[in-house]
Formats: C-alpha cells, sequence, structure tokens
C-alpha cells in the first residue's frame, strides 16, 4: 500500500482524521510522541483491530520520498523502523490523505 493520494490536507489534518475516522469505526489507536527517549523512527500512530496491528506514519500530500543518500536523518530513521517492522510481519503504512486512511480502515471488516 504506497499509493499517494493528494488530498489537499495538511500533515495535522490526515493525522487528525486518522485517529478519529479508524477510532469511529473500532480501531484502538495510539498516538506516538516524539521526543527524547522515544524509539528512532517509529511511527505517528499505532492502530489495532480484531488482531491486525498497523503502523501508520503520516506524511503531507506534497512529500516526496529522498534518495537515501539526500534523506534526512529522520527519514532514514523512519526507513529502518519500516524494514524492522515488516521484517517482523507487521504491516506498515505510509498516509498522505483521507482516502488512504479509508483504505486502511477496511483491512478489517
Amino acid at each position: 500500500m504506497s499509493k499517494i493520494i493528494n488530498s489537499g490536507k495538511t500533515e495535522k489534518d490526515i493525522l487528525k482524521y486518522a485517529k478519529q475516522y479508524l477510532r469511529m469505526i473500532g480501531w484502538y489507536v495510539v498516538r506516538i510522541q516524539q521526543g527524547i527517549g522515544c524509539h528512532p523512527g517509529i511511527s505517528d500512530l499505532i492502530a489495532i483491530k480484531d488482531g491486525v496491528v498497523v503502523f501508520l506514519e503520516i506524511k503531507s500530500p506534497k512529500w516526496k520520498p529522498r534518495s537515501y543518500d539526500a534523506a534526512s536523518k529522520t527519514q532514514r530513521e523512519q526507513e529502518a523502523f519500516e524494514a524492522a517492522v515488516l521484517q517482523h510481519g507487521a504491516t506498515y503504512v505510509r498516509v498522505q490523505s483521507f482516502e488512504e486512511i479509508e483504505e486502511i480502515g477496511r483491512l478489517v471488516g
């Protein structure tokens, strides 16, 4: 699920919508506050429903991935976290629109 749908909203708008929408349809959603002591690169949200765990990294609709050499330290840490999550069989999704949030909501009945 790496398709990008540009909704014209800000990252903050998408984050707020993700929390509200997923909770409304029965997902348990945890917002991860970045800061001292936080695991480097951890996703913005973790959503759980019926045994399915999804790590969500919220990005601005204008965000474009950079090559590894041009990537910021934060982007490299996020990519490393994504790789670890996927390696352990969980789902990691980079989200840039309301529509993508709704797609995630349909992962579980």
